[in-house]
């Protein structure tokens, strides 16, 4: 179906049995919220003034959009239609289409806009634009050549086809061989995991030991011996101390460090599986067993007594464990109870060592490492320092700049555990430390209030910022600090090429590298490899770049080795820039840009992107400067802090272009 046709469609469904739309239909339908802007479209396709829009009106007028661009984007900023623009009809057109876009500019920079439009458009200093004058105006933008006005058919598109069904699952196919083909040491890892699991059910099932015995009861053994092994691997992914120090090894290509916490969830839910598998078994087992030999010994003796109360207290601590772990508890505010439930692996570890006489041989070693683990977070959880200043950011984030401890040495995106006693006295939360290790005395969080500990938080310290004075600083509030870490990031300073992408407060360990990185590329580090990065930045309002961009405009003063592609992303702003509503707009933005060599909404000289990233022509201008002879054989590392939702696409964008691909949890 084309646009064309779904467009009639859309004006049938809102129009009534006369086929006619009155103004607030009409708005509805082509989805306007500002009310200027619709006026003057409805006015336009009202041709005769009877305040409604006849279907027959309405496809003339998307016809003369289309073969009259120009002059129909003209006669929408002539808001007296006397056939000129004066600057008091552009003035309200750009505030309206500001508005429209969700873009926030000075009055100064609102008539820096306006002053540009007529130096470049009113050749003849006449005061006014004429409809030539308009044309070669549009014409002056690079960016609009080719589109150069609207094209109605944009408004709403209809959904496109996405291929055939075999062309489909051969995409898919491809994907997932590039992604084992990139993933190989992960995939081999995970395979010896399950092996060994196996390997140990199937040795116990067919021992000489157990021949004899039911086949219940082999399973039950079976699930034992696997059990041994997994009871004492679980440990392992949750120390962070020997994560990070593992991390600086060359162990960190071949096993999945960055991807711990999931292979922990992995373990977790083995074990959960192969110990309801135990229990069944060992309950069938002496069902069978009492009616064969005639045994007079109940099922409840069984489960209450010796190895089966152990046995019964383990499967109700893991089953509590197990079902209070699971997403819609842990991530939809209540970690509360994911975080206390898990607290039961104290008791759980006694009872294993009580219900299984061999555990201790298998967990000896993990449990020494565990208590090293908890003894040093012990020695790094004494660290008490203070907050010296705070701030509230736009989207509820909080920034807090804290006394740095004289001990405290950490390395760029690394992150850490902040406990605040003034919320809870036992919580600890982990958050990036968004300054750069050669920052003084200092180092700064970012912190978006998304659930309950973070909005007490945020709320505490916004009364506290109210109710001071300006010139009084923040009171020195106690905070306790276990840390650093390292995260995935980390990895970024020994790539060459380098792509970083942030959504929202995502930014929080790049804002730390690109700093540092800058600072190692300026004194001459031999440490660093990085040549080029390209970073990519998106967020859906204006000011949620507010708090970044003066160490941005730092950055790129500073960047005289042509280290940084700085790429910044308004996804709430409206990307269709042949719309009528934002022709002008935009042209004025590029216009200005193009004289003054800097972006009027961040300073920079990269010129701020409007919408959503397109990927696909993103990844593809990447592979094409990347194919270069100059860049043959080298790596491009592509690396993603943001929401989960988009991870997956830019995991297959990774693998399609022939750029590998690391996430930091988010």
């Amino acid at each position: 179906m084309s646009d064309f046709k779904s467009l009639e469609e859309q004006f049938l469904a809102f129009a009534g049995e006369d086929k006619k739309l009155n103004f607030e239909d009409f708005q509805e339908a082509l989805k306007l919220n500002n009310k200027y802007l619709s006026e003057r479209l409805f006015h336009i396709f009202d041709v005769d003034q009877t305040q409604g829009v006849n279907f027959q009106e309405f496809q003339q007028g998307i016809h003369r959009a289309k073969v009259e661009k120009l002059d129909f984007a003209f006669q929408l900023h002539d808001g007296n239609d006397d056939g000129f623009i004066d600057r008091q009809e552009l003035a309200k057109f750009i505030q309206a289409s500001l508005k429209q876009a969700n873009l926030e500019l000075t009055a100064e920079k609102r008539q820096q806009l306006l002053d540009i439009l007529f130096k470049k458009a009113d050749t003849d200093q006449n005061g006014e634009i004429s409809l030539n004058e308009f044309k070669k105006l549009l014409s002056q933008s690079p960016q609009l050549q080719d589109v150069l006005s609207v094209n109605p058919e944009q408004w709403l598109k209809a959904p496109s086809s996405n291929g055939s069904t075999e062309n489909i699952f051969q995409e898919q196919g491809e994907r997932r061989w590039h992604y084992i083909k990139n993933n190989w040491g992960k995939f081999l890892f995970l395979f010896l995991y399950l092996a060994i699991t196996f390997f140990l059910f199937f040795h116990a099932y067919t021992s000489p030991a157990y021949r004899f015995d039911t086949p219940w009861y082999r399973i039950a053994r079976g699930c034992g011996l696997a059990l041994n092994f997994n009871g004492a691997l679980v440990l392992v992914p949750i120390m962070r101390h020997w994560m990070t120090v593992l991390r600086n090894t060359k162990l960190n290509k071949y096993l999945p460090i960055d991807e711990h916490i999931a292979f922990h969830k992995i373990v977790g839910h083995m074990i959960f599986v192969l110990a309801v598998i135990h229990t069944v078994a060992h309950i069938v087992n002496h069902i069978f067993e009492s009616q064969a030999f005639k045994i007079n010994y109940p099922l409840h003796f069984f489960l209450l007594y010796g190895p089966g109360y152990t046995g019964s207290l383990l499967m109700l601590l893991l089953l509590l464990m197990w079902y209070t772990s699971l997403p819609f508890i842990r991530e939809k505010k209540k970690f509360n109870l994911f975080f206390n439930m898990h607290l039961a692996y104290v008791p759980l570890i006694s009872l294993l060592f009580v219900h299984g006489p061999h555990f201790y041989r298998w967990a000896a070693v993990p449990i020494a490492a565990f208590l090293v683990e908890r003894l040093v977070r012990f020695q790094r959880r004494k660290q008490k320092t203070h907050v010296i200043d705070a701030q509230i950011l736009p989207n509820d984030v909080l920034s807090l700049a804290i006394a740095r401890p004289h001990n405290f040495s950490f390395r760029a995106s690394d992150y850490l555990y902040l406990k605040c006693p003034n919320i809870s006295t036992n919580e600890w939360h982990p958050f990036t430390i968004s300054s750069p290790p050669e920052q003084g005395n200092a180092l700064s969080l970012h912190i978006r209030a998304v659930g309950s500990w973070t909005g007490t938080l945020f709320s505490e310290f916004r009364d506290l910022i109210q109710k001071r004075d300006k010139d009084v600083s923040v009171p020195q509030i106690p905070v306790y600090l276990d840390g650093p870490y390292h995260s995935p990031s980390s990895n970024i300073e020994q790539s060459e090429y380098a792509i970083l992408i942030a959504g929202g407060i995502g930014v929080t360990p790049y804002a730390s590298l690109l700093q540092s990185i800058l600072h190692q590329r300026q004194t001459k580090s031999e440490q660093l490899k990085l040549k080029k990065i390209h970073f990519y930045w998106f967020n859906r309002t204006q000011d949620s770049f507010e708090w970044l961009l003066e160490i941005f405009q730092r950055l790129e003063a500073e960047d005289t080795f042509n280290l940084l592609d700085i790429n910044l992303y308004q996804t709430g702003a409206p990307k269709d820039r042949d719309a009528p509503r934002f022709i002008t707009l935009y042209t004025a933005i590029d216009l200005l840009h193009q004289e003054q060599k800097v972006d009027i909404i961040t300073g920079l000289k990269k010129q701020f992107q409007y919408g959503r990233p397109v990927w696909d022509d993103i990844f593809k201008e990447l592979q094409n400067h990347y194919q270069k002879e100059e860049y043959k054989d080298k790596n491009v590392d592509v690396f993603y802090c943001g929401p989960r939702g988009l991870s997956g696409t830019l995991r297959r964008k990774c693998y399609q272009y022939g750029f590998s691909y690391s996430k930091e949890n988010f």
